[in-house]
């Protein structure tokens, strides 16, 4: 990043060349360089777009998602964003692509996770999913993996460079566990359940059993009587 910025103090265009080659690997003073770069673009134009049909309208497609690590340089966007990207006004339909599937409905629960968690989280679903990225997806579940500061000074604010989940093949590996027999229990199907719903609680000052809270946090004092009720 350091390069970065005394690059762009000297020659914004060097600046782009190297921004464009060591963040995302493309040579953009080549054709197929140049067409990259304006795919990014359009992507990057269509998540502002999906994330203001999420909060005006909801969701326009549950499975769409920016395909790269990095926002491309702002100021390539030009003036005349909408016609020299979209070629239209407003995007309607999202185009189907390596980062929209066809299928625009949400993912179930566990298919969300297997997307984006790592190895050491599957602890956290049914057992029975762990084959998927220990045999033939390992690619996808790396244990090392680079991260890059990308001019931030904490771990936390880094970039992690970890690969894209394929969702094709990840639902292929899921489909097979289930033509196999795997079945859920009771509990994993109604945490497995879409549906846009929410349980509800209210205060009960006298219930009819009493059961201790216990908390892993030991310097907090545990609450000895649940007054809840679902």
């Amino acid at each position: 990043m350091t390069q970065f910025v005394k690059l762009y103090c000297e020659d914004i265009k060097l600046a782009k060349q190297y921004y464009y080659q060591s963040k995302v690997h493309f040579d953009i003073q080549t054709e197929d360089g140049s067409a990259l770069k304006k795919k990014m673009l359009k992507k990057y134009l269509e998540g502002m777009q999906w994330v203001l049909y999420y909060y005006y309208r909801g969701s326009p497609h549950w499975r769409w998602f920016y395909p790269y690590h990095y926002a491309p340089m702002i100021s390539d966007l030009g003036i005349n964003i909408v016609q020299d990207f979209l070629g239209s006004t407003t995007i309607q339909n999202f185009e189907i692509d390596f980062n929209c599937p066809e299928n625009p409905h949400p993912y179930t629960p566990f298919q969300q996770l297997l997307c984006i968690m790592p190895l050491k989280s599957f602890h956290l679903i049914p057992h029975e999913f762990k084959v998927i990225p220990e045999t033939r997806m390992v690619d996808s579940y790396p244990m090392d993996f680079g991260v890059d500061l990308n001019g931030k000074t904490m771990a936390y604010e880094a970039i992690v460079l970890i690969p894209f989940v394929d969702e094709s093949k990840l639902l292929e590996e899921e489909s097979a566990l289930y033509k196999k027999g795997l079945k859920l229990k009771d509990k994993d199907k109604i945490r497995n359940t879409i549906a846009f719903q929410y349980h509800s609680y209210k205060y009960d000052a006298n219930p009819a059993q009493l059961s201790l809270l216990k908390s892993t946090l030991t310097h907090f004092t545990q609450q000895t009587h649940d007054f809840s009720q679902v």
